[in-house]
């Protein structure tokens, strides 16, 4: 771009110095022809001044005389006029040819300084594009370090997820297997305590039972108390016997009563450890994602 630029001003200065040696021969062309115009101008009088003397030959000899010194008059005054006029045309023509030369030498030093301008902006230019250049690779090296460096760890991520996916699958099989057997246990747990308190409830229906004969048995006793005094022995054994069955009732209530206390802290223990298990799930699921 610069040469372009210097080599452009060069143009330019060649065609202004063009420019200003025709408008130099214009005008000392124009110097010519008013010069010319001035000779004919001359002769025009000359011939004028002929032609008069010719038509006025008849004159006196003093007219001739005046007119032939009159037209001596004005040739020598044309004459210095157009010496006058010469001189200072060769004066403009010079001062013309001193400018235009100085003009020239004014461009020849532009131009030397322009293309040393040139030079030395060229040595500049290649030096900056040089160092721009080995910037550029060192750069490219690096980018191409760092691309490396960037598909290997995006490999490693990728098994990372492959192995964290597997391990996902994994502990979901495991977590469905648990909650499996954790249903399973639940089930039959529940059996368990269906069976416990249909048991429950038929214990208490015999000892509803026994105790409507056991009033039963004090309401008859107590009637025939003062029937049968000699039956009093058989009365009293059979209610001790009868004592000793709601003893055994109660009992036997206290024993499924314990049991029942124990299947529900066995059913809550399991139910905790079943959402322990859970939340450990939970928690391996989202190590895993």
């Amino acid at each position: 771009d610069t040469a372009r630029i210097v080599e452009r001003r060069a143009v330019e200065c060649a065609q202004r110095t063009g420019a200003a040696l025709l408008h130099a021969w214009r005008c000392g062309s124009a110097v010519e022809a008013a010069l010319q115009a001035q000779r004919e101008s001359a002769a025009c009088c000359m011939f004028w001044m002929i032609g008069a003397k010719y038509r006025e030959h008849c004159r006196a000899a003093v007219e001739r005389w005046r007119v032939s010194v009159r037209g001596a008059r004005l040739v020598e005054a044309a004459d210095g006029t157009m010496a006058t006029n010469r001189r200072s045309e060769r004066l403009r023509r010079v001062e013309r040819g001193g400018q235009i030369l100085q003009s020239m030498l004014r461009h020849r030093q532009r131009l030397a300084l322009s293309r040393a301008l040139h030079a030395s902006s060229v040595c500049r230019i290649g030096e900056a594009a040089a160092q721009e250049q080995q910037r550029f690779r060192v750069e490219a090296a690096a980018a191409q370090t760092r691309l490396a460096d960037a598909e290997r760890w995006a490999v490693q991520l990728r098994e990372e997820l492959a192995a964290g996916a597997r391990r996902s699958e994994e502990v979901h099989i495991e977590t469905e297997s648990i909650l499996d057997a954790v249903r399973r246990e639940r089930a039959g747990q529940a059996e368990m305590t269906a069976e416990l308190r249909e048991e429950l409830r038929l214990s208490k229906e015999n000892e509803g039972r026994a105790m409507r004969r056991l009033c039963v048995a004090e309401d008859r006793l107590q009637a025939q108390a003062a029937e049968a005094s000699c039956h009093n022995g058989e009365l009293q054994a059979e209610l001790i016997s009868l004592h000793d069955a709601q003893r055994q009732w109660e009992v036997q209530r206290g024993d499924l009563q314990g049991k029942l206390d124990e299947m529900s802290s066995e059913l809550k223990e399991e139910q905790r450890a079943q959402a322990q298990r859970k939340a450990r799930a939970a928690e391996a699921i989202q190590d895993a994602s």
